[in-house]
């Protein structure tokens, strides 16, 4: 790591001659991100769009690159009412539906549709990557992403079969590996993940 930040040393990412700003995800489950559908259109800029990960995901070399959640009802219940969503858990899950997708294939829209005996139906909805902070896993930690599909049986047990980890935006580090050992360089890679960006040296004032 020392060799290869002594090479490095001085450049930097840049976008129409500005540093760029970067982020990144462990796993960006086969398509990156748009900034904007995670932090907001303060970040929509055009190196910061969604990109095709291959046609097999780069990423997928990643260990649990798919995944798995399963909830009872009433732990489902308990994680809205964490997140103060309701105000008790007197209620039935009636649906979850997924309303709408982002163009990478996770949840911009997922409704919840509750049901109680107090007269007091409600329809919850959950929007992006704030779907994780709130659907947490079921050990109490945030869900991997919202690259997911969501099904419901009949006693009411919830299961989430999901991809990647985190909230997919720029560089994906398990694809970055993939390339890596595939021997692409390392500017290839920045160019994929952050489309228009140059890599030029930094200029210190002086």
């Amino acid at each position: 790591t020392n060799k290869i930040i002594d090479e490095t040393n001085g450049q930097i990412l840049t976008y129409d001659d500005k540093p760029a700003l970067v982020f990144y995800s462990a796993s960006g489950g086969g398509h990156t991100e748009n900034a904007k559908n995670v932090f907001g259109n303060n970040y929509d800029v055009p190196y910061l769009r969604g990109v095709k990960d291959g046609d097999k995901p780069y990423g997928s070399i990643m260990p649990n690159f798919e995944w798995t959640e399963e909830y009872t009802e009433s732990k489902f219940l308990s994680m809205l009412l964490n997140a103060g969503k309701i105000k008790n858990v007197n209620y039935t899950i009636d649906d979850i539906n997924i309303e709408s997708r982002f163009a990478s294939g996770r949840v911009n829209e997922l409704i919840i549709s509750l049901e109680s005996d107090e007269n007091d139906d409600k329809e919850i909805i959950l929007r992006g990557n704030r779907i994780r902070s709130i659907i947490r896993r079921a050990n109490g930690g945030i869900l991997r992403s919202t690259m997911i599909d969501i099904e419901m049986d009949d006693d009411k047990n919830i299961k989430i079969n999901g991809k990647g980890n985190g909230h997919g935006v720029g560089l994906c580090q398990w694809g970055a590996i993939y390339l890596s050992r595939e021997g692409t360089d390392y500017k290839e890679i920045l160019s994929h993940y952050f489309p228009g960006t140059e890599i030029k040296p930094i200029l210190y004032d002086k």
